[in-house]
């Protein structure tokens, strides 16, 4: 699981053109490294994190149960 969130977040900031510096900026979160930390799989931010660091990017996160369209 960690592995995935760290593509994700990664791949979600590319995509928004953002750098980590202006990821953390823009989610208040501390010095850059969290983010490569983040993206190297080194830690997992809490799912409140992930879903303010999707956002920034753009995303926003949907949890539904498995077998259902909506």
């Amino acid at each position: 699981m960690i592995g995935n969130v760290g593509k994700i977040i990664k791949q979600c900031r590319l995509e928004a053109g953002l750098s980590q510096e202006r990821l953390c900026h823009l989610t208040g979160i501390g010095p850059r490294g969290t983010i490569s930390q983040y993206e190297r799989h080194g830690i997992c931010p809490s799912v409140y994190r992930f879903e303010d660091l999707l956002d920034a990017c753009g995303y926003e996160l949907i949890i539904r149960k498995k077998g259902t369209k909506e």
